[in-house]
């Protein structure tokens, strides 16, 4: 994987200073690679990663339709259950594609968070048009890691994916698997997701995650939760969409034919918006077996190897 590693995350605070109301300073940045070669060491004298070292690694997947080129893996030292922001470093990831290997330098022993944020335009703002991702193995708090590791995979999650302002055209519809029907969640608990269409009010209640209802007729429910918190800034995104699934041996294409959408942010309320928006279908293999001794849906995007897994919900 093409990457620099940074001395520090000093590009990164700025960034996030920025978009929690600080002031907008103008970095500069590392010197780009070498066509063809290896590049350059922007790391102020910190150790390349070396195979069985005390390093983190693991894969990183882009969202949907998405590019890791650009990504930057925040290596976050955990300091009284909280992610400390003035010993974290970066890894810009430079490799393009959807998914990319990453491995850290050598570091101290301690627990660590890995986060993932690209910075799309406008820069040095977190906001709506980024993409987010962090490590976390239960798929619902951030998680913990202790070097060497080499099984951090993190998925990102784009905020404002892709799409139009108006329903599709076509809303490709088949009979469902019976074993695909039911509730599914990340969380693996009961409810009906984040969005009440009765009332058009929005609730984080149960924790951020995803959340399915498959019917067997070819219809669906989703809805989704993602909340950040840096630098005492949060920001809230909340998805609803209603539309048909069409199912075709492992394949599945899920289509929104009434969609909504939810930003807050708590630093920047004029960033904050809810709109009415309708993604690309979502295209993906499915399989359903049994995992950590769950009923589990495993969900994989085109072109990808890491796939999501849910829990039925009781």
């Amino acid at each position: 994987m093409k990457k620099r590693i940074l001395a520090s995350a000093f590009l990164l605070s700025l960034s996030l200073l920025t978009a929690c109301g600080g002031p907008t300073p103008t970095p500069t940045p590392p010197s780009p690679p070498s066509s063809g070669g290896t590049p350059p060491d922007n790391s102020g004298g910190q150790p390349q990663p070396q195979p069985g070292g005390r390093t983190i690694s693991g894969t990183l997947t882009a969202p949907k339709n998405g590019n890791v080129q650009g990504t930057y893996l925040l290596i976050c030292p955990v300091v009284n259950n909280d992610c400390d922001w003035d010993g974290v470093g970066a890894i810009e990831v430079e490799t393009s594609g959807a998914q990319a290997t990453f491995a850290t330098p050598d570091l101290p022993d301690g627990e660590y968070s890995v986060i993932a944020w690209k910075d799309n335009e406008p820069r040095n703002h977190f906001g709506a048009e980024d993409a987010f991702g962090v490590y976390s193995p239960d798929q619902k708090t951030m998680g913990r890691v202790r070097p060497p590791n080499a099984k951090v995979n993190i998925s990102m999650m784009a905020f404002d994916e892709p799409g139009n302002a108006g329903p599709p055209a076509d809303a490709p519809r088949t009979a469902v698997p019976a074993e695909l029907v039911g509730n599914w969640s990340t969380l693996g608990s009961s409810g009906g997701g984040y969005y009440n269409p009765a009332n058009g009010t929005w609730s984080p209640a149960g924790g951020q995650g995803l959340w399915y209802e498959i019917h067997s007729d070819g219809t669906f429910i989703y809805s989704s939760y993602i909340e950040s918190r840096m630098y005492g800034c949060t920001i809230n995104f909340f998805k609803y969409h209603t539309g048909t699934v069409a199912v075709q041996g492992d394949r599945a294409v899920f289509t929104a034919t009434n969609a909504h959408q939810k930003f807050e942010d708590t630093c920047n309320p004029s960033r904050s918006y809810e709109k009415t928006w309708y993604p690309k279908p979502d295209e993906y293999r499915w399989g359903v077996g049994v995992r950590d001794g769950r009923s589990s849906m495993v969900l994989v995007e085109n072109g990808k190897q890491e796939g999501l897994f849910f829990y039925r919900s009781q």
